[in-house]
């Protein structure tokens, strides 16, 4: 979903995350504004900050901005969270292949990493 300035949102019930050239890049959610900006629609999920977290462990930096459909269109991977479903591989957007239209290696790790912590704590 994108907002009504042509930014992404996230999904119908998710938060977005974009991975290109080893940065993370993710839409600015409710309370990341910068003072006096107008406030984000975007609600701040708990599996986003959790895989946030998780992706700076890997070391990447991450950037929260607007992100625009070129930056999804050019992203190397593009994942979903939802407390539903943990990550959720995003390879094709419409006729556009993300990366190389398979799920990329930064995505599966964090796929495998929800499964054991979400089984472990069940």
């Amino acid at each position: 979903m994108f907002q009504v300035s042509n930014h992404l949102a996230g999904g119908c019930v998710s938060n977005a995350i974009l991975i290109r050239n080893g940065l993370c890049v993710t839409p600015i959610v409710r309370g990341e504004e910068t003072q006096g900006a107008m406030p984000s629609p975007v609600l701040p999920g708990v599996t986003r900050a959790s895989v946030l977290d998780w992706i700076a462990e890997e070391g990447l930096d991450i950037e929260r901005r607007m992100v625009t459909i070129d930056d999804v269109l050019k992203a190397d991977e593009f994942m979903l969270t939802n407390s539903s479903w943990g990550v959720l591989p995003v390879v094709r957007v419409e006729a556009n292949e993300i990366g190389e239209g398979t799920r990329g290696a930064l995505t599966a790790k964090l796929v495998d990493r929800w499964r054991e912590r979400t089984h472990a704590e069940a």
